[in-house]
């Protein structure tokens, strides 16, 4: 069962059966509240807000127990009380697109789940909240999550500040934790069970710098957010730049949410810079992209994105994204049986190929049914033994978890932005935006020391 909490409608999916639970608006994104899905049958709830932080009330060892000696046949119809996870995501905002894709992706694998069986013969139940890309809000629906719904495992995120949040409810409060987006503070404040399910910027920012300063220029100007995820790429280019003889001419720094860039772009243009290295993501990078090649920046300096995806890569078009590179966590297009299985599946359910953060999601929960499978329980202590050291294959190819802090070595690559003539001819002239022109496997050497 997938039950969805949220306040933009945009991604209410068809068909989907579902208990969506819908809090109070507070928020202003009206743009993304359109299209009600009226297949989808909606339940009022208010989550409380003022409670204090969160005493330990992962689910009792003994009513764990209890409902595994209920446990169904493997392979049977799952039965018992069901193994709940809360995923906090950016369900409206700026990261909207990239949130359906993460909620697309969980539906996948409950339905995948539950018909083979479940999780220790329990019935897997996702329970979708929007955290709104603020870390208070997502603070509090970790909370509720945990005080009323009394789920055993917390996920999710689009936004680093967000993830931070979450993880300091779920760790207080004894609950595993695996965080679905870019950050590379979470391994710092882990809790008992908190894992990193996605790129680190220690990790991705790193691999980019290289390939920039090798293949593009070492003249480079930044263009980031002014939150953790842009922190966090810039302290990681500042001591790349230093250790590749490269040199950071400028950069101009804005607030998450930002929709005219029209005083930074000059700044830009400027500049000395042969290379501009963009962490902006989202609708931001798109509204940015757009701008810059309308200003005639893309004709003066090679661009490079730290992280972009098919959804973004969709709206800023083919015309905008020709000859502009990005780093990419999984593209649809890789010739690999797990990928291209994941693909085939995905597109048959919602029409166009998956993009990383529907990878990041699939794979987090795969790893967590499989790491409580072997664990024989939920118990945080023995999940976590259990998910430390693990390498996977579940949709983007190997990945491995490191147990010494919960870190993920995951395959970067880098894509070339086609044209639409050039994507024609390779065969995808609707989604065929990037062409992989480097890739980096998997490799756990690339991951900063423990304890760095």
């Amino acid at each position: 069962m997938l039950k969805v909490l949220r306040q933009s409608a945009a991604l209410l999916l068809a068909g989907l059966l579902v208990t969506a639970a819908i809090a109070a608006c507070g928020d202003d994104d009206d743009d993304d509240d359109d299209d009600v899905d009226e297949a989808v049958t909606t339940e009022e709830t208010e989550a409380e807000t003022e409670d204090p932080p969160a005493e330990s009330t992962a689910p009792a060892e003994e009513e764990t127990e209890a409902a595994e000696e209920e446990e169904a046949a493997p392979g049977g119809e799952p039965s018992g009380d069901p193994i709940k996870v809360g995923l906090i995501t950016g369900v409206s905002g700026v990261y909207a697109s990239l949130a359906e894709s993460q909620v697309n992706a969980a539906e996948m694998v409950v339905d995948e789940i539950n018909g083979a069986g479940g999780v220790l013969g329990r019935p897997l139940e996702v329970i979708v909240r929007d955290d709104r890309l603020d870390a208070d809000e997502a603070a509090r629906q970790a909370q509720d999550l945990i005080q009323n719904e009394e789920v055993h495992f917390v996920m999710g995120c689009i936004s680093a500040a967000t993830e931070l949040a979450m993880n300091a409810v779920a760790a207080q409060a004894g609950v595993p934790f695996l965080g679905t987006c870019q950050s590379d503070q979470v391994r710092h404040e882990r809790g008992v069970a908190t894992f990193h399910m996605a790129m680190s910027p220690s990790y991705n920012a790193r691999i980019v710098a290289e390939w920039a300063a090798e293949n593009l220029g070492t003249e480079w100007f930044l263009a980031i957010p002014d939150y953790a995820f842009g922190h966090e790429n810039r302290a990681v280019w500042e001591t790349a730049a230093e250790d590749l003889d490269a040199n950071i001419v400028g950069e101009v720094v804005a607030p998450l949410g930002t929709a005219d860039w029209s005083a930074q772009i000059p700044q830009i243009q400027a500049s000395d810079a042969d290379v501009l290295m963009v962490s902006i993501a989202g609708n931001d990078q798109v509204n940015f992209m757009k701008q810059a090649d309308s200003f005639g920046l893309f004709d003066q300096m090679e661009v490079i994105v730290v992280v972009s995806d098919l959804t973004v890569d969709q709206a800023v078009g083919f015309d905008t994204g020709a000859d502009t590179y990005a780093a990419l966590n999984f593209w649809w297009e890789i010739d690999n049986p797990t990928i291209q299985a994941f693909v085939e599946a995905y597109e048959g359910l919602y029409g166009a190929p998956p993009d990383g953060y529907a990878s990041y999601v699939y794979d987090a929960l795969y790893a967590l049914v499989d790491a409580a499978e072997a664990a024989g329980s939920v118990e945080p202590e023995a999940f976590a033994e259990a998910l430390s050291d693990f390498t996977y294959d579940y949709s983007a190819g190997e990945a491995f978890v490191r147990g010494c802090d919960g870190e993920l070595a995951h395959a970067v690559y880098i894509g070339r932005g086609r044209s639409s003539a050039e994507a024609e001819e390779a065969g995808s002239a609707e989604y065929g935006f990037r062409e992989i022109v480097f890739t980096q496997e998997a490799d756990e050497a690339l991951l900063p020391p423990c304890g760095e």
